[in-house]
């Protein structure tokens, strides 16, 4: 590494921590905590949450819609707040929402697990498509002069 580059610890520590299980996430964030509140703050800045959706753009989320596989997509509904599912509702059809709708009611008793791997694999698809230029948030990160 070159004088002028610099590395964004936190910002690595937070992409690390978003490939892991929520459980094991949480307990590695506790622990930092308990040795260091500051940096624990920086890296909760950095960790993608599957409420960050909500900030997203309607187009951005219409984008991500249509990116997803739908099964990943009703998956990870089955355990997401009722402003993550409005969200999702009102920038997508009104044909496509019924289905979703539809499809997570009659959704069998699931495992937590497997719900937090459905969403974990949507906040996959977010990053990608930020990444790409496809998707973009309200946060003021993701705002562009």
């Amino acid at each position: 590494m070159s004088d002028d580059e610099s590395v964004d610890g936190p910002k690595i520590v937070a992409d690390i921590l978003n490939s892991m299980d929520a459980d094991n996430r949480e307990k590695i964030v506790k622990k930092i905590k308990e040795a260091d509140p500051d940096i624990a703050l920086k890296i909760e800045d950095n960790l993608y949450k599957f409420d960050d959706i909500t900030g997203l753009t309607p187009k951005s989320i219409q984008v991500l819609a249509q990116s997803l596989e739908h099964k990943d997509l009703v998956l990870a509904l089955k355990a997401a707040s009722k402003e993550v599912k409005d969200a999702l509702y009102a920038n997508v059809s009104s044909r496509k929402a019924e289905m979703i709708e539809q499809d997570l009611n009659s959704l069998p008793p699931t495992k937590l697990k497997e719900v937090e791997r459905a969403q974990k694999r949507v906040m996959e698809t977010v990053e990608k498509l930020r990444e790409e230029g496809k998707v973009v948030s309200h946060l003021k990160d993701d705002i562009t002069a």
